[in-house]
């Protein structure tokens, strides 16, 4: 056995660490303190230095010097390394190189919308005012309820609670009826219209009214919509606090329910796209959420794209030659999903691709 075992293996050598010896914890790789250490005592190097009286006295020695990275845990755990390279535990020079990487198992991800929003997620629906989004994510809650597909992703199935904020009750009622045409089987969405009523997570009586409306779901749900983001925040959008007041409230939203968000938001109104480019679908273009964009987990974005033509009299107008469907941000996703065109279908109220399979994955 070598010097390096002979050395840790004596008792006093773990006491009273100094400020040099206390390291950075070494990187577990999936495996708690004990599951390293009996890793270690298992093999017949330390089994013929440590009398099987002492082993327990050893192995509570080892476990508080894991805890506290000490250098002397650290040699051992090279020392294992170099004897037993197959099954090595690594440490923090060695965690996260492109080969530890490329060894990690691949974590698996839940979707709730295939490669678009992954399980206990944000996602925002943003675009221009009147494209369509509140039509759009009405659509995607009964995809939703019939596990069907959105814009050619896969849903989850799952029971959504729609929250509205910006129609009344008779408005509501008449989108409802257009809706329950299309899908005739679908009737226990729960669609609520609650224009007036106060649900702004950054003040405390919105807070208890939201909590107090979900809780009255029990857990009976995998997603809550919420439209518009505006009336769901109290004063300017530019001027709140998303960090410190908004993504806590959403934070314990999707723990307390294990559930995902929807948002829908407005872009400016006064915005204007003059021809297809990159900064077309620019997610800070989104009005005073930068703080929200910077952490939601996904972002979906229906632009109009316009150019100019003179009339009549010589004057210049802007006319619309399209829309555009684009997911700004997809966390989780294997694949980007690129752009596509897409075009309203009056008859069914919804947004549709242009090209048959929507969707493309780059």
């Amino acid at each position: 056995m070598n010097q390096t075992v002979q050395h840790i293996t004596r008792l006093e050598d773990a006491r009273e660490l100094t400020p040099e010896e206390k390291l950075s914890p070494i990187d577990l790789e999936n495996l708690d303190f004990g599951e390293v250490v009996d890793r270690i005592l298992a093999t017949n190097e330390i089994r013929e230095a440590i009398r099987e009286e002492h082993l327990y006295e050893y192995r509570q020695t080892l476990m508080e010097d894991i805890r506290l990275g000490s250098k002397s845990i650290l040699d051992l755990v090279k020392w294992y390394n170099d004897q037993y390279p197959n099954t090595p535990i690594l440490i923090p020079s060695e965690a996260n190189t492109v080969a530890a990487w490329l060894r990690r198992p691949e974590r698996q991800v839940t979707w709730d919308i295939d490669q678009l929003m992954a399980q206990g997620t944000t996602l925002i629906i943003a675009g221009n005012v009147g494209i369509g989004k509140s039509w759009e994510t009405k659509h995607l809650a009964f995809q939703f309820r019939l596990g069907g597909a959105w814009h050619g992703l896969r849903c989850r199935q799952l029971s959504p609670i729609y929250l509205g904020l910006e129609l009344t009750e008779n408005q509501m009622q008449r989108r409802i009826r257009k809706l329950a045409s299309i899908y005739p089987d679908v009737t226990d969405i729960n669609f609520l219209a609650r224009k007036g009523v106060d649900y702004r997570l950054n003040t405390e009586s919105g807070r208890s009214n939201l909590f107090d409306l979900l809780r009255g779901y029990g857990q009976d749900f995998g997603v809550v919509i919420l439209d518009p983001l505006a009336l769901f925040v109290e004063g300017k959008l530019e001027k709140i606090d998303w960090n410190g007041e908004v993504e806590p409230v959403l934070n314990q939203i999707k723990h307390d329910f294990g559930c995902s968000i929807i948002f829908n938001h407005n872009f400016r109104k006064k915005i204007q796209i003059y021809g297809h480019s990159e900064d077309m679908f620019a997610p800070d273009r989104l009005k005073g959420v930068s703080d929200l964009i910077d952490r939601a987990d996904n972002i979906v974005i229906f632009v109009s794209e316009s150019q100019p033509r003179r009339d009549a009299e010589g004057g210049s107008q802007r006319i619309e030659i399209a829309k555009w469907m684009h997911a700004a941000k997809t966390r989780d996703a294997e694949s980007e999903l690129r752009p596509h065109r897409v075009k309203w279908d009056y008859g069914r109220a919804m947004l549709v691709p242009e090209e048959e399979q929507g969707w493309t994955l780059q």
